[in-house]
């Protein structure tokens, strides 16, 4: 299994342009599973809660873990990524995994945001 990660330096709240950026990278390299940092698709600048609300997502519905799928269904490869989730008034710190097939599964960071 060929492993990868990237890490990236997002634009604080630029969800479409940190994606594409992702993309971008995604291009050049052949990987069965590619590991995307915490938060790779908001930034952690963070002023409050309502701001959290404002830029994190519903998964598996959201616009960044749809990408993801049609990435990984463009690439043949498996991709893990942190991101804000949304359920309801609850956010959570979470690393979503999606694959060619779709949505995998989530894990839910236990320490939230401060």
């Amino acid at each position: 299994m060929r492993v990868g990660f990237i890490q990236n330096n997002p634009v604080f709240g630029k969800i479409e342009s940190n994606l594409s950026k992702i993309e971008t990278l995604f291009s050049s390299d052949n990987t069965d599973l590619m590991v995307l940092p915490e938060l790779f698709n908001t930034g952690y600048h963070f002023l409050n809660r309502e701001e959290v609300l404002t830029l994190s997502e519903s998964v598996p519905e959201g616009p960044t873990t749809q990408a993801l799928i049609r990435i990984c269904k463009k690439k043949k490869t498996s991709i893990i990524a942190g991101i804000a989730e949304r359920d309801g008034d609850q956010v959570y710190n979470s690393a979503v995994i999606v694959g060619t097939k779709g949505y995998l599964g989530k894990y839910r960071k236990i320490h939230l945001f401060a």
